[in-house]
């Protein structure tokens, strides 16, 4: 299961526990969100790092519409090998529209192909006018 996760710089608590849909994501295979400038967004995809495999950033991010923050793995089950979720958080710069392209690697493979890829479209909305 793929999901996307939006929150704002309040809600960074939730992070580290639980990560909630967001308002403008729709469905669980969502692979568009929308957001505000200033605002932090978290892609959750399924994972199990006792594999090896995680994910990370296929292609640089446009560094004037939004930064990587971190990455967390969340585990789902209590149970040795089980599967989670990697939790990828980033923070939307400016008002646009970015892909932001995913892998799930082995970083110390460097020679072999991901095992999956993800593209995801993020649009991020100006700050209203005061």
């Amino acid at each position: 299961m793929r999901r996307l996760c939006g929150i704002t710089a309040a809600g960074l608590l939730f992070f580290f526990g639980v990560c909630a849909h967001p308002s403008g994501a729709g469905a669980s295979d969502s692979r568009t969100v929308t957001t505000k400038v200033g605002e932090v967004f978290i892609i959750a995809l399924d994972a199990n790092r006792t594999t090896g495999y995680q994910w990370v950033l296929a292609r640089p991010l446009n560094k004037q519409k939004a930064e990587f923050i971190c990455s967390k793995y969340k585990k789902l089950d209590t149970r040795v090998g089980e599967a989670g979720e990697d939790l990828l958080l980033f923070k939307a710069l400016g008002p646009g529209k970015i892909k932001i392209h995913l892998k799930y690697v082995r970083v110390w493979e460097k020679d072999q192909k991901p095992a999956r890829k993800a593209v995801y479209t993020v649009i991020i909305r100006p700050l209203p006018a005061s």
